[in-house]
Parts: structure tokens; C-alpha cells; sequence
């Protein structure tokens, strides 16, 4: 069935700043996004996802993002952002073009892939061993809220995501050849990546891949 487009009015305002002589950057945002028809997956009464409109909703929120250099071996950067995504005018039966969802869909109930709260950080650290040889050390961090899937469905709920990563090389300083050993999900956590509603009636997880390792090596032919 047909889907209408989907219209976006957005307003925005933030600024970016230079900070410790030239060894900090911040920039940060507010923004306010209203939707006219935006395109959502919603759970029918049949258990199926489908694409439809919602005649009215807003996205808000705040977003901060730093790189900071305090030495000149030492590199860190981070951000955080922070949302509010609802429904201000439900659909009718018209709007679904006769979807009945699965689940109550009225004024204040949430978008999806909308996490509240996602931030990253990361640190960057490099030295000399030799006048040949590099080390360089990065170690990542990154966190999102639960969101849901699709709107009109609970049981699409999922999140939040925490993953831990590090990475450990050794380079030549000429940039010819680099090996590293790196991890991923060093906490192995277990988390619920996405969720669905099956035909059935069921919940469909996805779950965070756990820890994972390797080495890795890179030449470069000049």
C-alpha cells in the first residue's frame, strides 16, 4: 500500500569553540525536529512489520562532542547525545490505510530507534621505541539506551549496548607496516542488538556478538 512522504521542518543551533590553546575542541548542539507522515515500522495486528505513517511527531534533543590533545603523544575524543522522540498526533485507521496495530499508539508514546542516551569516548595514545619503531595504544568505549524496533510493539525493546575496545600496535614509523592486536566487547557483554515480533506471537532477539580478539597485520608497497 502506499506510504505518503515524509516532511521535516528542522531547527537548529549550536556552536563550536576552541579551547586550551589550540589542544581542545567542543562543539555542541540543540535541535528540535518536527515531522509531518514520518515513515515508521509499526506492528500490525497480524504480527507483521509494516511501513506507515505517523501524522505528527518531534524529535529533540542535545549533542556535545570534544577532542581533547593534552600532550602531544595523548589524543582523546568523545560525545554524547540526548533525545526525546515521541508521537503528538496519532494515526486514524485513514492514515494506516486500515492497519489496526498490534499495540495503543496515542500522543506521547515513543519513536523508534530513538536511544535516550548514547555517548563514546575514546582515547588514543602514541610513542617512539625507536627511531624505527611506533607503539600506539587505543582503547573505546561506547553505551546506547534501549530503544524500540518498531512503534506499537513492547516486545521490540531492546538494548542498552555497552562495548568495550581495545587495540595494542606496533609500526614502523615510515608507514610501511603495522601489526596489532585487538579486541572487541572486552566485557563480554550480552546484550539484545534488535528484537522483533515473530508471526507467532513471539519475541525475536538478536544478541551482542561476545568478546572477540585478533591479530591483524597491514603492509604497505611504495
Amino acid at each position: 500500500f502506499y506510504v505518503r512522504p515524509e516532511e521535516l521542518t528542522a531547527y537548529e543551533a549550536g556552536f563550536k569553540s576552541t579551547l586550551a590553546d589550540g589542544r581542545m575542541q567542543l562543539n555542541a548542539s540543540a535541535f528540535h525536529y518536527d515531522y509531518d507522515n514520518r515513515q515508521s515500522f509499526i506492528l500490525d495486528e497480524f504480527n507483521a512489520v509494516v511501513l506507515a505513517n505517523i501524522p505528527k511527531s518531534e524529535l529533540r534533543g542535545v549533542e556535545l562532542e570534544f577532542a581533547l590533545a593534552p600532550t602531544a603523544n595523548l589524543d582523546i575524543r568523545g560525545g554524547v547525545t540526548w533525545l526525546d522522540a515521541e508521537v503528538t498526533e496519532p494515526p486514524t485507521p485513514t492514515d494506516l490505510n486500515g492497519i489496526n496495530p498490534a499495540g495503543s499508539i496515542v500522543k506521547g508514546s515513543p519513536l523508534s530507534q530513538a536511544p535516550e542516551v548514547a555517548y563514546s569516548l575514546m582515547a588514543r595514545y602514541s610513542w617512539a621505541l625507536s627511531d624505527r619503531l611506533d607503539g600506539r595504544f587505543i582503547v573505546n568505549y561506547s553505551h546506547k539506551d534501549e530503544q524500540l524496533a518498531s512503534v506499537a510493539d513492547p516486545s521490540s525493546m531492546y538494548g542498552a549496548i555497552k562495548d568495550l575496545g581495545a587495540r595494542f600496535a606496533l609500526a614502523s614509523n615510515d608507514g610501511n607496516w603495522e601489526v596489532a592486536l585487538w579486541g572487541r566487547n572486552l566485557t563480554d557483554d550480552d546484550a539484545f542488538t534488535f528484537a522483533q515480533t515473530t508471526f507467532a506471537g513471539e519475541s525475536m532477539k538478536f544478541v551482542q556478538k561476545p568478546l572477540t580478539y585478533g591479530v591483524e597485520f597491514r603492509y604497505t608497497w611504495n
